[in-house]
């Protein structure tokens, strides 16, 4: 973006629909992603949950905060340190794509790892 880098994780290639529970064949790629972060000690990282807008905010909420805790909790086990890492749930509140399509929808269920160059 200029001021930070977005790296997003859409939700079909990282969760089960409705799941916090990290695909096991995508904890390489966060593991990859830590080791990446590691060698960048100056910069912040917030963990970012994003869902669709189906269900009500309470269950949104909830799940959009258990999905970045979850991959903010892989990049902590996997060494980049906690102090580093903030997380948030955003529910359906920043949309990318329209939730009136199942293509809006898919492409809203998501975890984004923003990284942050500290000033």
């Amino acid at each position: 973006t200029g001021q930070s880098l977005i790296v997003s994780l859409p939700e079909a290639i990282t969760f089960d629909f409705g799941s916090s529970v990290v695909h096991s064949s995508f904890r390489p790629s966060l593991t990859a992603v830590s080791r990446s972060l590691q060698n960048y000690p100056g910069t912040s990282i917030r963990v970012v949950g994003h869902t669709d807008n189906v269900g009500t905010m309470a269950i949104n909420q909830q799940l959009s905060e258990q999905r970045a805790l979850a991959v903010a909790q892989i990049l902590i086990s996997t060494g980049t340190p906690s102090s580093r890492i903030r997380y948030v749930g955003r529910a359906y509140n920043e949309p990318i794509a329209s939730n009136s399509t199942s293509a809006g929808r898919a492409a809203n269920r998501r975890v984004e790892i923003i990284i942050i160059p500290n000033s």
